[in-house]
């Protein structure tokens, strides 16, 4: 948040179509102490070939 690390409180599994694969995660992240700022987030696959993604939100 505006290039500042954040804590990870809670995440939680994903199995859309309950077949006990999981197919994303939800995060929450403390975000305590910004009014506003960017949000940016980062994750690298953990699955051949290593695929790398981000995001952005600018938050007001």
């Amino acid at each position: 948040m505006n290039g500042y690390l954040l804590d990870s409180i809670k995440s939680q599994a994903i199995d859309v179509d309950n077949d006990s694969i999981i197919d994303g995660w939800f995060y929450w992240w403390d975000a305590s102490g910004y009014e506003q700022g960017n949000f940016s987030y980062e994750n690298t696959s953990s699955n051949y070939p290593w695929n790398k993604m981000t995001d952005s939100i600018y938050i007001k």
